[in-house]
């Protein structure tokens, strides 16, 4: 994962612990982290955007309810470079 993806969860985790608690922060950040995962097994499965080229968009929902909220990822597939591991051909970017 890239530094500033990285410095980005950072941010999400204490914002949302200020504003949720502890406890909502590590579930909302186990629920992104699978997501994550999601995305390195099977990195089609986002949809295109109009953001740039090769910029997809992947949609995940927090909760179990009708009330359910999503959060929309997004990012680029790198054919030489593993955006969730540390040791890539391209280093972080």
């Amino acid at each position: 994962m890239s530094r500033q993806a990285q410095d980005d969860l950072r941010w999400v985790y204490y914002s949302t612990a200020d504003t949720w608690g502890i406890n909502q922060a590590e579930k909302y950040i186990s629920l992104m982290k699978e997501s994550f995962e999601i995305l390195r097994d099977f990195p089609g499965i986002g949809s295109a955007t109009i953001l740039g080229e090769n910029v997809l968009v992947y949609l995940f929902k927090v909760g179990g309810s009708r009330w359910s909220h999503g959060h929309k990822v997004f990012y680029r597939i790198h054919r030489d470079y593993d955006l969730f591991s540390e040791s890539s051909t391209q280093g972080s970017s």
